[in-house]
């Protein structure tokens, strides 16, 4: 479980190095994509093309997830939003298997907030076991 959780934070350490060259002029990056057409094609000039987590060599910041984490993450408004599972349980009343939508601060990591889904009560036919949230938060103007 522990190398699922640093494989997801690294995850996100890649994907933070992607969101830091999306548009430059907002620094906003809020749904899959960018913009409207999706192409994941950033304007930014000189954006890092390697790192090391270890000498945290071009990497703004680490954050630990769940042990999946399928989405992509989003930035709006100076958060960073993004979808996991709950096998990181931050909140003891909230456990179990959920889906998990996570919010940090992003310019410095710092965890906000968390919201918590339980799943369908289907089952696996339905909701696939400790897959939590599979798909990139959508932020539109002030809102998710």
């Amino acid at each position: 479980m522990k190398r699922a959780i640093l494989l997801s934070g690294i995850c996100l350490l890649v994907s933070l190095c992607w969101l830091r060259a999306s548009d430059p002029g907002t620094g906003d990056w809020p749904m899959w994509g960018g913009t409207p057409d999706r192409n994941m094609v950033s304007s930014m000039k000189g954006i890092p093309t390697s790192w090391d987590i270890k000498t945290k060599k071009n990497v703004k910041w680490m954050a630990q997830l769940g042990s999946q984490s399928y989405g992509n993450p989003v930035v709006s408004g100076g958060q960073v939003y993004l979808g996991t599972n709950n096998e990181l349980v931050r909140n003891p009343k909230e456990g179990g298997d959920r889906g998990v939508l996570m919010c940090f601060r992003e310019s410095d990591g710092k965890f906000l907030w968390q919201h918590t889904n339980e799943k369908l009560p289907q089952g696996r036919a339905l909701d696939w076991t400790y897959q939590g949230v599979c798909s990139s938060p959508l932020v539109e103007g002030d809102r998710l």
